[in-house]
């Protein structure tokens, strides 16, 4: 569950009645689901709009399209109301399409923002940022002023959370420069946000400042959401100035904050707080304690929604069936004892999945680790044998640097004729090289190979190999053979999986670097490409791999700040 406070497009309330019918059953329904939204039965009313997605065609006309539009940001905002996040992102999902189809920007630029937000909720930022983005650049093609502040606002949190703090502050700016009226809302989000910036500048003080600013703004508004979360920031604030007492006593407040207003969403990321926070003072009592009061809360929210789920299928069809004739009331009865038959067994074979799926993980998990202890060891190896190989061509590279206008091998040409049939197996047409000329040979190519970037550029070749050490792509391609047992293209993949290895090992420095950057830095055109030749060479995917390192890592540290 995410960490940071998220801007809510929607609106937690129905929007007003503005939809025509389709023709009467629909009107029908519609009615039926705004009785049920006046009676707080907000499951039925989610049953009834959910009918609509099913019937949703991308064809339909464009007035129509506006209408779908509307029935399903209806619904998106009652998913809300209920932590049902799942459902929510399929209504925002069909309503993008149908906004889009109706040529509705403003309600597109909703939904983009529901979509960010609901990415959010489940930790994917990078999804979050993404969907922001979007709409507000939509926002600015189209001078929505307030949806343009929504989505600067939206996108600094993610922004702190991935680390981009440039970004983040780049965002905030922007946000002071849009033309909105002064707000209760607008004060607070300006004091909110600059308190995220200010802990990631590792400003504790000023982020306290500022989040005791916000929820004073927050309490003497009745800004009640708002408020549970300024509690956990303010406790957060405390925590990073080492002052524990302060720091328990404001997550506290944000929970009774959370259950006085029925917020069980915010209390995950409350508990998880406070567990470090009994990891910090050594209390491995109430450390324990509040991991599984954080694990129950964020189970909860999950269970909640298929049990409402469950439960909104069965009400929707118990009332379907009242509008039925006899004949018909039969059938269904025995269509509705059908899926509860069905859900029985689905239920079940999901638990039997599910318990196969763990001890798969936990298998695959422990074949990783033994993936990364090996790899590890190979580039130790590695390392040394270069070493060792240095040591034995020091005699050859002086020789070689004392013939420095001399070309030790016969022939500078090369065609990708050449390269491409060569560097797959050595030509039995290869003339004979002396002991001599292949071991300066084989000196120039382990120089450009191991002491320069050069294998690290995508344009870098077994031509361009050639070029570099004043021979041909034969001479080279059948000495790389000859003492490597490989081909070119296996040796270059060897040198750029290795030092991408070295680069996901070391969090400090690209911990925060994408994978397709990391390709990149190593002299991959395509990510697919990389990932395909690191998962051949080391037995994983780079991501998996990443994870891996990133876990053992903490790991260690947690044992060895358990032992000091």
């Amino acid at each position: 569950m995410n960490v940071r406070f998220l801007i809510i497009f929607i609106c937690l309330s129905v929007v007003g009645s503005t939809i025509q019918a389709f023709d009467n059953e629909a009107d029908v329904r519609l009615r039926r689901a705004e009785k049920a939204v006046a009676d707080n039965d907000i499951p039925l009313a989610i049953g009834i709009y959910s009918q609509f997605l099913r019937e949703y065609r991308p064809q339909a006309p464009k007035e129509d399209q506006k209408r779908y539009a509307d029935i399903f940001m209806r619904g998106d905002s009652l998913c809300w109301s209920q932590n049902r996040f799942l459902e929510a992102l399929e209504f925002s999902s069909y309503g993008l399409k149908a906004a889009q189809n109706g040529g509705d920007v403003t309600m597109e630029t909703r939904f983009l923002g529901n979509i960010g937000n609901l990415h959010g909720v489940f930790d994917d930022n990078e999804r979050s940022i993404y969907y922001y983005r979007k709409g507000y650049r939509l926002a600015l093609d189209n001078n929505l002023q307030e949806q343009q502040w929504k989505f600067l606002c939206s996108l600094v949190p993610p922004s702190v959370e991935t680390g981009n703090i440039t970004q983040a502050k780049e965002y905030f700016r922007k946000l002071n420069l849009v033309n909105m009226p002064d707000s209760l809302t607008s004060v607070f989000f300006n004091d909110y946000l600059q308190g995220l910036i200010a802990s990631a500048d590792s400003s504790p003080e000023l982020a306290l400042k500022f989040h005791k600013r916000a929820l004073s703004t927050a309490l003497r508004n009745g800004m009640d959401g708002y408020a549970t979360n300024e509690y956990w920031e303010i406790g957060n604030a405390f925590f990073r100035m080492e002052k524990p007492d302060s720091a328990r006593f404001y997550y506290r407040k944000a929970i009774e904050d959370a259950r006085r207003t029925e917020q069980p969403m915010q209390l995950p990321k409350i508990y998880l707080s406070l567990s470090k926070l009994a990891q910090f003072e050594g209390d491995s009592t109430a450390y324990s304690r509040y991991n599984l009061l954080h694990t129950e809360a964020a189970d909860a929210i999950f269970n909640i929604k298929t049990f409402n789920s469950h439960r909104n299928q069965l009400v929707e069809y118990e009332e379907l069936i009242k509008d039925t004739t006899i004949d018909g009331l039969n059938k269904r009865i025995w269509i509705q004892n059908t899926i509860l038959v069905s859900i029985g067994v689905i239920l079940l074979i999901v638990l039997v999945f599910y318990v196969l799926l763990k001890k798969r993980n936990n298998a695959l998990r422990y074949a990783n680790n033994k993936l990364l202890d090996r790899n590890r060891e190979l580039i130790k190896a590695e390392e040394l044998n270069r070493q060792l190989m240095d040591e034995r061509f020091k005699a050859t590279a002086a020789q070689d640097e004392g013939k420095a206008n001399e070309t030790a091998v016969a022939g500078e040409e090369s065609t990708a004729e050449e390269e491409t049939s060569d560097d797959a197996s050595m030509s039995p047409r290869i003339p004979y090289l002396g002991d001599e000329q292949k071991e300066i040979l084989l000196s120039r190519i382990r120089k450009v190979l191991n002491q320069t970037d050069q294998p690290f550029n995508p344009e870098f070749s077994l031509n361009s190999l050639a070029q570099l050490v004043k021979s041909n792509t034969k001479y080279v391609s059948w000495v790389i053979n000859e003492t490597y047992g490989k081909n070119f293209k296996t040796i270059l993949n060897e040198l750029r999986v290795r030092e991408a290895s070295k680069m996901l090992d070391d969090h400090e420095n690209y911990g925060n670097i994408t994978i397709q950057a990391i390709a990149e830095e190593v002299g991959y055109k395509s990510s697919t490409s990389f990932i395909q030749a690191f998962k051949k060479l080391v037995g994983m995917t780079p991501s998996v791999y990443q994870n891996l390192s990133r876990q053992r890592t903490d790991d260690t540290e947690s044992e060895s700040g358990i032992e000091s």
